[in-house]
């Protein structure tokens, strides 16, 4: 019981898994009257070491070490100080089989991006909780009601479209008022936010994709905290922020700066530093016990629900020391976990600076494997919507050395960002089609945004974050195809065939890319991965069909002296090529239309 004004009010971790060796870990005990603290342990394998307290008795750094000691159940913790003692509630718990969890991303998965608030509601007893703005679907900024259990209910659905990885937008916990629904403005980094559900819904989510075979991706926030997080006004140090409430920068998203050796310090400290809209707290990666926190709340995730990847938001606006540490971690504990940072650029040769694997002008190798090709979602927008000629696209590609392997790149045409893919094809479901075909026959992983497979409109946000049509309890169900419109049933008929050609065939996921013809609007490639060879036939143009014309040459090397045959795999009729002498093969191709054949 607290003694003399003596109180706990949260442990940061709440427990830790046992452990295979000795582990070392920072506790962030919040309370008041913990001046001058010691940590007590009567647990055999938990042992506590140095303690430091913030001027103010609020915050106490505690050191624990667990070793192989230490069994699963409640750990016996106490604060003492010269005016008594306080019980800290601390446990150790059991951690789930690396063979079940945290397998990481690869080319052979298709993510599928979903909003909880907007997906489906599964339990409309947390739509309102007391205290809180009751859900209100009218408002486009407010909570709506969507939560885990939704998500749990609809794996059916993704597994049908051919899904097998998710990543959902934050769980944490957000403040009470209407408008943080989509998660990013956290004010407790170890509790999940009440109209989402519990924890436990939370673990019961991850047990059923681990069941199904597929994976999940959490969305993780090390930049920056909601405005209303009760750090902001009593920090756990002087520099857990980079700056305060009452002072400190605008951030001005100029991340190119960051890649020149050349930029001065108050230039850096605008993308570093600066608060988003001059509103979210930017957390500090080089106040190095926020950046052992930020590790720890990482590595706690991961093994508390068994995540496979997290997805990383705002990368670039973290200092690169934090993310070297900060993926050392996580590669040590999980090496098969696949982070994904999100570095909004459109120019590879910015967006690859980030990249782990080679040191940038500072020396620091972030070790960062996967990152969101934010030029690719250019190009393919700007071909398949716009006026784009065919070799802008080549452009991108050709810049895919810089990444190491370009394979690892998140690809995609639409995220909860940017209008929908359909508002950017100018409401034309030919166009949308194209984009998700190139998205599905490139390198790279894939990523789907809910919503996009029906063709759902949108402009900027919020109105690109609309209620998936049926995950309320309201007519029309898109969830099903007799609830599909004609036009979303197309579309999301083709995106389920799409995904599936992808699956059945390695050269679409692995296999190398080699350009064949680009002449303005039309372009020919092949995917290849030394055992089958996929040739795919693009015309991005309006109007007339088009005849792609390609050189037998360069689909089959002049010292093979027999037929070339074309089966059809996907959009044509199957096409055979006869004769040994060099000829050429024609493609007849549709406005804003696609053929996939299978090079025999």
């Amino acid at each position: 019981m607290p003694i003399w004004g003596q109180s706990i009010t949260k442990v940061e971790p709440p427990d830790w898994p046992t452990v295979r060796r000795p582990t070392t870990l920072q506790l962030l005990i919040t309370g008041d009257g913990l001046a001058q603290a010691r940590l007590r342990s009567a647990t055999p394998g938990v042992t506590p070491g140095k303690v430091d307290v913030s001027p103010d008795g609020r915050y106490a750094f505690c050191e624990l070490t667990v070793t192989p000691a230490a069994r699963p159940g409640p750990v016996s913790l106490s604060l003492a100080t010269p005016n008594g003692q306080v019980g800290v509630p601390w446990a150790v718990f059991a951690p789930l089989p690396r063979t079940t969890a945290f397998r990481g991303l690869s080319p052979d998965d298709v993510l599928y991006l979903a909003m909880i608030d907007r997906f489906a509601n599964g339990d409309a007893g947390n739509d309102s909780p007391p205290g809180m703005p009751a859900a209100d679907r009218a408002n486009p900024r407010a909570y709506h009601g969507g939560d885990l259990r939704g998500v749990i209910e609809k794996l059916d659905y993704l597994q049908q479209l051919g899904v097998t990885a998710i990543w959902l937008t934050p769980v944490y916990d957000n403040d009470d008022a209407s408008e943080d629904y989509h998660g990013y403005g956290a004010t407790d980094f170890y509790a999940i936010e009440q109209r989402f559900g519990t924890l436990e819904d939370y673990q019961t989510l991850a047990a059923e994709v681990r069941r199904r075979g597929m994976k999940l991706l959490q969305d993780v926030i090390p930049n920056h905290t909601g405005p209303r997080h009760p750090w902001v006004r009593q920090p756990p140090t002087p520099t857990w922020f980079n700056g305060t409430p009452e002072q400190h920068l605008t951030c001005n998203f100029d991340i190119p700066t960051l890649t020149r050796p050349e930029a001065t310090p108050a230039a850096r400290a605008l993308v570093l530093e600066g608060w988003f809209a001059g509103i979210l707290p930017d957390l500090n990666g080089a106040d190095e016990r926020y950046k052992r926190y930020a590790i720890q709340n990482a590595l706690w995730w991961a093994e508390k629900v068994g995540l496979d990847g997290m997805r990383v938001d705002t990368y670039p606006y973290v200092v690169r020391s934090f993310w070297r540490d900060w993926q050392r971690a996580i590669d040590e504990a999980f090496p098969k976990l696949t982070a994904v940072g999100e570095i909004w650029h459109g120019d590879p040769k910015v967006i690859s600076f980030f990249r782990g694997g080679r040191t940038g002008w500072d020396g620091i190798d972030t070790g960062l494997r996967s990152q969101f090709d934010f030029p690719l979602f250019y190009a393919i927008r700007n071909f398949a919507g716009g006026d784009a000629p065919v070799t802008a696209l080549i452009d991108v590609l050709r810049q895919d050395a810089l990444y190491g392997d370009a394979r690892m790149n998140v690809t995609f045409v639409g995220n909860h960002d940017v209008p929908r893919l359909m508002r950017a094809m100018g409401g034309d479901l030919r166009r949308a089609q194209l984009a998700t075909a190139l998205l599905m026959t490139l390198r790279g992983i894939p990523q789907l945004y809910a919503g996009d497979e029906i063709g759902m409109d949108g402009g900027e946000d919020p109105d690109n974050r609309r209620d998936f049509p049926g995950g309320f309890d309201a007519a029309p169900n898109a969830f099903t195809a007799s609830g599909r419109a004609p036009d979303e049933q197309r579309i999301w008929s083709e995106t389920q065939r799409l995904i599936a050609l992808r699956r059945a065939h390695r050269a679409l996921r692995q296999g190398k890319h080699t350009d064949l013809v680009a002449t303005g609007k039309q372009w020919a490639f092949l995917r290849d991965d030394g055992r089958e060879k996929l040739l795919v036939v693009v015309n991005g143009a309006d109007g007339e069909a088009a005849e792609v014309r390609i050189p037998l040459a360069l689909v089959r090397p002049a010292r093979i002296r027999r037929p070339v045959v074309l089966k059809a795999l996907h959009g044509s009729s199957p096409m055979t090529e006869w004769q040994l002498e060099p000829q050429t093969i024609s493609v007849r191709v549709e406005p804003f239309g696609y053929r996939v054949y299978h090079v025999q």
